[in-house]
C-alpha cells in the first residue's frame, strides 16, 4: 500500500496520548477507516467475491475487510481453522472469535465535541528594559 504522508497538530495534551502509543500512524490509519465505517453508506470488500472463503474475505490480510468484519478480525489461529473448512466450522463461529479477539475496541462520537485546551498565560513585560530588549 503506498503511504501519503499527511501533518497533524497536536495541542500538549493529545502530543502526552499519541506519545504514548506504539503506532500513532496505525492509530490514525485505524480512527480514519472506524469514521468512514460509521458515516459511509456503502463499505466495500477488500477482496472479490471469488477470492472469499465461505463468503468472507481473508482476515489475515492488510487492511482488513470492514464489511466482513465490523467488529476487527479474528486471530489468524481462527481464520486458518475457519479456511481449511468454511461449512463444517461456519461464519458464525468466526464472527463469534472476531468479536471476542476485539473485546478492546472503541467507537467514535458522532458528532464532534470541541476540546478547549487551558488557556496559556502569555507573559507580561516587566518594564522598560523588557520593552527595549523586545525592540
Amino acid at each position: 500500500m503506498a503511504r501519503i504522508i499527511k501533518s497533524v497538530s497536536l495541542d500538549p495534551r493529545t502530543a502526552h496520548i499519541a506519545g504514548q502509543m506504539g503506532n500513532f500512524s496505525a492509530f490514525v490509519r485505524d480512527c480514519l477507516m472506524q469514521y468512514e465505517d460509521h458515516f459511509a453508506e456503502v463499505i466495500e470488500h477488500t477482496h472479490e467475491v471469488e477470492n472469499r472463503k465461505g463468503g468472507l474475505c481473508n482476515a489475515m490480510a492488510r487492511p482488513y475487510c470492514r464489511a466482513c468484519y465490523p467488529h476487527g478480525p479474528p486471530s489468524g489461529e481462527a481464520w486458518r481453522a475457519f479456511a481449511a473448512d468454511p461449512q463444517g466450522i461456519g461464519a458464525d463461529w468466526l464472527q463469534a472469535q472476531a468479536v471476542k479477539d476485539n473485546n478492546h475496541e472503541w467507537y467514535l462520537v458522532a458528532e464532534n465535541v470541541a476540546y478547549s485546551a487551558p488557556r496559556v498565560e502569555v507573559a507580561k513585560p516587566r518594564g522598560l528594559l523588557d520593552r527595549l530588549l523586545r525592540r
